[in-house]
């Protein structure tokens, strides 16, 4: 398998976790959870899991000055302040709406890696892009509210900025397991900072609720981070936000599946247009490897 099979493998098993988290995180809040609780401890449980692999491969945790600020604007940008956009703006718009403004993200990739970096952007990948874009506003659900409709739009611009952080920076050569620890460190830094001040962490919950929440953890900060960072590794920023898209299709059908949620004919032509977006990038690619 190649780097670029094994990167696309890495970005579809990411955005299949992530698309099956909802349905824990679902489970967790009927037990008394909250997102920004979640958010907090989906980082902060990581930690020994990334802590493991790196005694287990006797790898160090020391790293330069210099990657350490380039690592905490990563944790800042792309998963503190992210998810806290992103949380907030589900308090005036609704959900379904704030999640399809979140995913502009991948465009905004395509942008920024243009106009900042000058990066060579192929026809094919803004085709693609598009594509996959209105299969993302069949979600559309509505919503006027301009500060939430800003907190999504901006939610999927910071995480447009970690994508491009990770590869520019050359954080992706970095050992996973000690890139993802320390993504995760100071997430939950930030994260308990922030929600101790503002009282938003809910420390009594049930046992079942912690235990969901380890799983989620799991899930997403530790196996999603890795694949997702490994994806980047392999096929670049741009491409790896493309993959992502797959996530959308995943939780319509993971909902279905287990939380009994309808799926409506608009969400379904929505699937079919992100997959087929995928499938064309991925023909396209194909294409052009063997000219």
């Amino acid at each position: 398998m190649n780097d670029d099979k094994k990167g696309i493998l890495a970005m579809m098993i990411c955005a299949t976790l992530w698309g099956l988290s909802p349905v824990f995180c679902t489970y967790s809040y009927a037990l008394g959870n909250t997102p920004f609780t979640l958010a907090f401890f989906r980082n902060f449980f990581s930690l020994p899991f990334f802590y493991f692999f790196i005694k287990k491969d006797k790898v160090s945790l020391k790293i330069e000055k210099r990657r350490m600020r380039e690592i905490i604007a990563a944790s800042f940008f792309g998963i503190f302040m992210t998810t806290w956009l992103l949380f907030e703006s589900y308090l005036y718009i609704g959900v379904g709406t704030a999640t399809t403004l979140h995913f502009l993200y991948p465009c905004i990739v395509l942008c920024l890696s243009f106009l900042i970096y000058h990066d060579k952007i192929e026809s094919y990948q803004w085709i693609a892009v598009g594509i996959c874009l209105l299969g993302i506003f069949c979600f559309y659900a509505g919503g006027s509210n301009e500060k939430g409709i800003l907190m999504a739009i901006l939610s999927g611009l910071f995480y447009a900025i970690y994508f491009i952080v990770v590869e520019k920076k050359k954080l992706d050569q970095m050992n996973p397991y000690v890139l993802g620890f320390y993504l995760a460190l100071f997430s939950s830094l930030l994260f308990f900072v922030y929600g101790t001040a503002t009282n938003k962490i809910v420390y009594v919950q049930p046992v079942e609720s912690y235990l969901y929440m380890i799983l989620i953890s799991v899930m997403t900060s530790f196996v999603g981070v890795l694949c997702l960072n490994y994806g980047i590794a392999m096929i670049g920023s741009k491409k790896a936000s493309l993959y992502c898209l797959f996530e959308p299709v995943t939780g319509i059908l993971f909902g279905y599946l287990f939380l009994n949620e309808l799926v409506s004919l608009k969400q379904l032509g929505g699937c079919f247009l992100i997959l087929l977006g995928i499938f064309y990038l991925n023909f396209k690619q194909k294409n052009n490897s063997s000219l």
